[in-house]
């Protein structure tokens, strides 16, 4: 698969809130990222798959791509995503994709 198809599919995992096929698409070393830290915010599938569990239990939770960059194994979305708020808020995700698997992502909130 392609980065593109890559982070397309989590995305797709994302809306149905299937945890596991979600995961699928990460590297087990997953790091995540605030724009412009120097630090990740929580790294590793235990930390990763936790957080979404309880992210998945939100009835509402959706996220859509407003627009999609793709330069060789980089996407960078702009997000809508709907249902953590009560408007819907916009978030840029930076994806990194490393032998087939997402390693890396960073989000400007």
């Amino acid at each position: 698969m392609t980065a593109r198809e890559i982070v397309q599919r989590q995305l797709d995992f994302y809306n149905k809130h299937d945890l596991d096929g979600f995961c699928s698409m990460y590297s087990e070393d997953i790091q995540v990222f605030s724009f412009g830290s120097a630090a990740p915010d929580f790294s590793g599938m235990k930390d990763f798959r936790e957080r979404y569990a309880r992210r998945f239990e939100i009835e509402g939770l959706r996220a859509e791509v407003m627009t999609r960059i793709v330069k060789d194994d980089i996407v960078i979305d702009e997000e809508r995503i709907r249902g953590l708020e009560e408007s819907p808020n916009t978030v840029i995700g930076i994806y990194e994709v490393k032998d087939g698997l997402i390693k890396r992502a960073t989000f400007l909130r």
